[in-house]
Protein backbone atom coordinates (compact mmCIF):
# COMPACT_ATOMS: atom_id res chain seq x y z
CA UNK A 1 0.00 0.00 0.00
CA UNK A 2 1.47 3.36 -1.14
CA UNK A 3 1.44 6.46 1.10
CA UNK A 4 -0.14 9.46 0.30
CA UNK A 5 2.11 12.60 0.33
CA UNK A 6 0.74 15.29 2.65
CA UNK A 7 -0.91 18.32 0.62
CA UNK A 8 1.74 21.14 1.10
CA UNK A 9 -0.35 24.46 2.06
CA UNK A 10 0.39 27.77 3.60
CA UNK A 11 -3.52 27.93 4.76
CA UNK A 12 -6.47 25.80 4.68
CA UNK A 13 -9.05 28.52 3.60
CA UNK A 14 -8.73 29.10 -0.54
CA UNK A 15 -9.96 32.80 -0.23
CA UNK A 16 -6.90 33.68 2.59
CA UNK A 17 -4.32 35.72 0.37
CA UNK A 18 -1.23 33.60 1.42
CA UNK A 19 -2.74 30.41 -0.49
CA UNK A 20 -3.79 32.34 -3.37
CA UNK A 21 -0.29 33.86 -3.66
CA UNK A 22 1.08 29.96 -3.11
CA UNK A 23 -1.00 28.46 -5.74
CA UNK A 24 0.04 30.61 -8.10
CA UNK A 25 4.19 31.05 -7.08
CA UNK A 26 4.04 27.62 -7.19
CA UNK A 27 3.87 27.94 -11.37
CA UNK A 28 5.61 31.20 -11.20
CA UNK A 29 9.05 30.64 -8.97
CA UNK A 30 11.70 31.35 -11.72
CA UNK A 31 12.91 34.60 -11.88
CA UNK A 32 12.93 34.79 -16.01
CA UNK A 33 9.58 32.88 -16.12
CA UNK A 34 7.86 36.37 -13.76
CA UNK A 35 9.50 38.45 -16.37
CA UNK A 36 7.75 36.68 -19.54
CA UNK A 37 4.48 36.73 -17.60
CA UNK A 38 4.85 40.49 -16.82
CA UNK A 39 4.62 40.97 -20.77
CA UNK A 40 3.25 37.90 -21.65
CA UNK A 41 -0.02 38.66 -19.39
CA UNK A 42 -0.91 41.85 -20.26
CA UNK A 43 -0.51 41.18 -23.79
CA UNK A 44 -2.90 38.24 -23.48
CA UNK A 45 -5.71 40.31 -21.22
CA UNK A 46 -5.29 43.51 -23.38
CA UNK A 47 -5.21 41.66 -26.61
CA UNK A 48 -8.67 39.67 -25.53
CA UNK A 49 -9.89 42.89 -24.75
CA UNK A 50 -9.66 44.45 -27.76
CA UNK A 51 -10.64 40.97 -30.12
CA UNK A 52 -13.93 40.72 -27.89
CA UNK A 53 -14.68 44.64 -28.62
CA UNK A 54 -15.04 43.22 -31.86
CA UNK A 55 -17.90 40.76 -30.88
CA UNK A 56 -21.78 41.39 -31.66
CA UNK A 57 -22.60 44.30 -29.38
CA UNK A 58 -25.54 44.23 -27.32
CA UNK A 59 -26.65 47.83 -27.66
CA UNK A 60 -24.99 51.19 -26.82
CA UNK A 61 -25.15 54.10 -23.75
CA UNK A 62 -23.85 57.99 -24.43
CA UNK A 63 -20.72 59.01 -22.31
CA UNK A 64 -19.63 62.91 -22.92
CA UNK A 65 -21.67 62.96 -26.51
CA UNK A 66 -19.45 59.65 -27.50
CA UNK A 67 -21.54 56.61 -28.31
CA UNK A 68 -19.81 53.60 -26.34
CA UNK A 69 -20.93 50.21 -27.42
CA UNK A 70 -21.48 47.39 -25.32
CA UNK A 71 -20.17 44.28 -26.31
CA UNK A 72 -18.55 41.24 -24.73
CA UNK A 73 -15.22 42.64 -23.99
CA UNK A 74 -16.46 45.90 -22.77
CA UNK A 75 -18.82 43.84 -19.68
CA UNK A 76 -15.66 41.85 -19.39
CA UNK A 77 -13.43 44.81 -18.79
CA UNK A 78 -16.29 46.38 -16.45
CA UNK A 79 -16.24 42.98 -13.92
CA UNK A 80 -12.71 42.69 -14.17
CA UNK A 81 -11.83 46.71 -13.56
CA UNK A 82 -12.65 46.80 -9.84
CA UNK A 83 -11.04 43.68 -9.10
CA UNK A 84 -7.65 44.59 -10.48
CA UNK A 85 -7.77 48.12 -10.00
CA UNK A 86 -7.35 48.94 -13.95
CA UNK A 87 -8.49 52.07 -14.33
CA UNK A 88 -7.78 52.40 -18.07
CA UNK A 89 -6.14 51.19 -21.13
CA UNK A 90 -4.98 53.83 -23.73
CA UNK A 91 -4.31 52.50 -27.61
CA UNK A 92 -3.67 54.79 -30.87
CA UNK A 93 -2.68 52.19 -32.65
CA UNK A 94 -4.83 52.31 -36.07
CA UNK A 95 -7.09 53.70 -38.30
CA UNK A 96 -9.72 50.85 -39.24
CA UNK A 97 -10.83 47.83 -37.03
CA UNK A 98 -9.04 45.08 -39.27
CA UNK A 99 -5.54 46.65 -38.40
CA UNK A 100 -6.62 46.95 -34.77
CA UNK A 101 -7.60 43.49 -34.77
CA UNK A 102 -4.09 42.30 -36.65
CA UNK A 103 -2.26 43.87 -33.57
CA UNK A 104 -4.61 42.28 -30.87
CA UNK A 105 -4.24 38.84 -32.42
CA UNK A 106 -0.66 39.49 -33.06
CA UNK A 107 -0.21 40.94 -28.74
CA UNK A 108 -2.36 37.47 -28.35
CA UNK A 109 0.02 34.85 -29.50
CA UNK A 110 2.84 36.40 -28.52
CA UNK A 111 1.46 36.32 -25.07
CA UNK A 112 0.59 32.81 -25.17
CA UNK A 113 3.77 31.40 -26.71
CA UNK A 114 5.67 33.89 -23.99
CA UNK A 115 3.85 32.01 -21.62
CA UNK A 116 4.44 28.80 -22.43
CA UNK A 117 8.15 29.78 -23.19
CA UNK A 118 8.74 30.52 -19.44
CA UNK A 119 6.93 27.54 -18.15
CA UNK A 120 8.87 25.25 -20.45
CA UNK A 121 12.44 26.13 -20.71
CA UNK A 122 12.59 28.34 -17.44
CA UNK A 123 10.02 26.99 -15.01
CA UNK A 124 10.32 23.56 -16.77
CA UNK A 125 6.53 23.40 -15.47
CA UNK A 126 3.29 23.01 -17.14
CA UNK A 127 1.30 26.22 -16.55
CA UNK A 128 -1.26 26.49 -13.71
CA UNK A 129 -4.10 26.84 -16.33
CA UNK A 130 -3.46 22.70 -17.27
CA UNK A 131 -4.73 21.76 -13.95
CA UNK A 132 -7.18 24.83 -13.44
CA UNK A 133 -8.36 26.35 -16.49
CA UNK A 134 -10.18 28.87 -14.27
CA UNK A 135 -6.34 30.17 -12.74
CA UNK A 136 -6.24 32.24 -16.23
CA UNK A 137 -8.47 34.76 -14.69
CA UNK A 138 -6.68 35.12 -11.64
CA UNK A 139 -3.10 35.97 -14.14
CA UNK A 140 -3.52 39.81 -14.90
CA UNK A 141 -4.59 40.06 -11.17
CA UNK A 142 -0.98 38.41 -9.99
CA UNK A 143 1.00 40.10 -13.08
CA UNK A 144 -0.04 43.83 -10.72
CA UNK A 145 0.71 41.91 -7.60
CA UNK A 146 4.47 40.96 -8.87
CA UNK A 147 5.22 44.37 -10.11
CA UNK A 148 3.87 46.00 -7.17
CA UNK A 149 6.29 43.34 -4.83
CA UNK A 150 9.00 43.47 -7.67
CA UNK A 151 9.32 47.54 -7.64
CA UNK A 152 7.42 48.52 -4.25
CA UNK A 153 8.17 45.63 -1.98
CA UNK A 154 4.57 45.20 -1.39
CA UNK A 155 3.92 42.37 0.68
CA UNK A 156 7.64 41.84 0.63
CA UNK A 157 8.06 39.73 4.11
CA UNK A 158 4.34 37.64 3.59
CA UNK A 159 5.93 36.73 0.44
CA UNK A 160 9.55 35.66 2.05
CA UNK A 161 7.18 33.32 4.14
CA UNK A 162 5.17 31.86 1.78
CA UNK A 163 7.75 31.19 -0.39
CA UNK A 164 9.85 29.33 2.10
CA UNK A 165 6.37 26.88 1.74
CA UNK A 166 6.66 27.38 -2.54
CA UNK A 167 10.01 26.23 -2.14
CA UNK A 168 8.85 22.69 -0.63
CA UNK A 169 6.26 22.25 -2.99
CA UNK A 170 8.29 22.73 -6.03
CA UNK A 171 10.78 20.37 -4.50
CA UNK A 172 8.10 17.65 -3.83
CA UNK A 173 6.83 18.55 -7.36
CA UNK A 174 10.08 18.04 -8.54
CA UNK A 175 11.37 14.60 -7.24
CA UNK A 176 7.74 13.17 -7.67
CA UNK A 177 8.91 13.83 -11.68
CA UNK A 178 12.05 12.75 -11.40
CA UNK A 179 10.62 9.09 -10.06
CA UNK A 180 7.92 9.06 -12.81
CA UNK A 181 11.49 9.59 -15.10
Amino acid sequence: MTSKQEKIRVSDSPFDFGQFYFSYAIYHYNDVNKWVHIFGIPSIAFSLLGMLHHTEGFGSFLLADQPIRIDIGLLLFAVLLPIYTIVDFVTGLASTAFFIAQIFLRLHIFGWVAQFVGHGIFEKRAPALLDNLLLIFVAPFFFIFEVLNIFLGYKEKEVKEWNKVVAREIKQFRENKSKKQ
